[in-house]
């Protein structure tokens, strides 16, 4: 059974890691560590970027932070319906939120979620991607479950946008 305790501590070790490990001060989360200590750049992070980044030594991508920011609410939302409401870490919550947030403050800056970000600053390194196509979805979920309406909001706005760009 996936719903035993060895399974459950897993899920648990798993979020406590990445939420107290890895993400940005901009609420991204970066997308590799190494030896579990050392935040890294994102691999394939285009090399024609360095000359136009060169104070920006970290990268991540948003397609796996709209997953992460999915996840979460999922995760989450399982856990209430199986009354374990109880094992929901604050600080779960609040890094989930905490990339909402970077969402909406990326798509109110550019328009753009972009394909990658720097997770400390935030600013969007490379524009004009279908990579965060997810993230309208993700943020839906994140304003059904912290019922917060500038999420929706994003969501729609972003969504359209991308409806009409790219189809």
């Amino acid at each position: 059974s996936l719903n035993d305790s060895l399974h459950l501590s897993r899920v648990a070790n798993t979020i406590d890691f990445v939420v107290n490990k890895m993400q940005g001060k901009s609420g991204y989360f970066y997308g590799v560590i190494d030896n579990g200590k050392t935040l890294v750049p994102e691999r394939g992070l285009p090399a024609e970027l360095k000359p136009k980044y060169p104070n920006i030594v970290s990268s991540a991508m948003v397609r796996k932070n709209a997953d992460a920011l999915l996840g979460f609410c999922k995760q989450f939302m399982l856990d209430k319906a199986l009354n374990r409401a109880g094992e929901i870490k604050p600080a779960w919550e609040a890094a989930a939120r905490k990339l909402a947030w970077a969402f909406v403050r990326t798509w109110d800056k550019y328009h753009d979620f972009g394909q990658y970000v720097d997770p400390e600053s935030g600013e969007v390194l490379v524009f004009n991607s279908t990579a965060a196509s997810l993230t309208p979805a993700s943020l839906a979920l994140a304003a059904q479950y912290f019922e917060e309406s500038a999420f929706l909001t994003c969501a729609k706005e972003a969504g359209a946008s991308y409806y009409y760009r790219f189809t």
